[in-house]
């Protein structure tokens, strides 16, 4: 009976606690390749959950800043009914969105959502599974992929640690432009986590 009850804590976990405090380092090495080329570039990314605000006629959201180097990004996640979305906005225009992930996350799900940058974006719960990183073993992680259809086979898998979040991110593009073919590959791993 505590096996069922177990998994049933698993699936209703929270798998992007946004609580103020909580901050993150992870590691991006990113690769471009270009023929016979190869340019690597890494750089390690502080993520640090700031207060909820208000954002605009959207409501409350919560401020997660990134910061690599000297540059700093704000990505607000919004919790809605149907689950999480990211909003962000590009210089002079209006805020975009991507349904990071749906309110009660399992594997076999699949979603669809379509942004104003890319087109159609197909999401799925591919597993629950055990993943290690830098940070450490992960447990009970929800391994989500999302197939961008437009930009050139771009794909990207995530997997989210319950009562964490993201712990390791992969994405990988091919493209072809005037008859040579470009690949960009970039894994982001967790290195530490502290959550307040």
């Amino acid at each position: 009976m505590s096996g069922l009850l177990l998994a049933a804590c698993w699936r209703l976990a929270d798998y992007l606690p946004f609580n103020p405090g909580m901050q993150s380092e992870s590691r991006q090495v990113r690769l471009l390749i270009a023929d016979q080329e190869t340019t690597r570039v890494e750089k390690v990314i502080r993520t640090a959950v700031r207060d909820r605000i208000v954002y605009g006629n959207l409501g409350p959201v919560t401020d997660v800043a990134e910061v690599t180097g000297k540059d700093t990004t704000h990505r607000y996640y919004r919790r809605k009914k149907d689950g999480v979305w990211l909003l962000w906005e590009t210089l002079g225009e209006k805020p975009d969105s991507a349904h990071v992930l749906p309110a009660m996350p399992a594997p076999g799900q699949v979603w669809t959502f379509r942004s104003r940058v890319k087109t159609a974006i197909a999401c799925t719960v591919a597993a629950r599974v055990t993943e290690t990183v830098p940070a450490g073993t992960f447990r009970n992680c929800l391994e989500v992929r999302f197939l961008f259809s437009g930009v050139d086979g771009a794909t990207e898998t995530r997997w989210f640690a319950p009562n964490v979040g993201v712990i390791r991110d992969e994405y990988r593009r091919i493209q072809e432009r005037d008859g040579r073919v470009f690949q960009e590959l970039s894994m982001t791993e967790l290195l530490n986590f502290r959550p307040r």
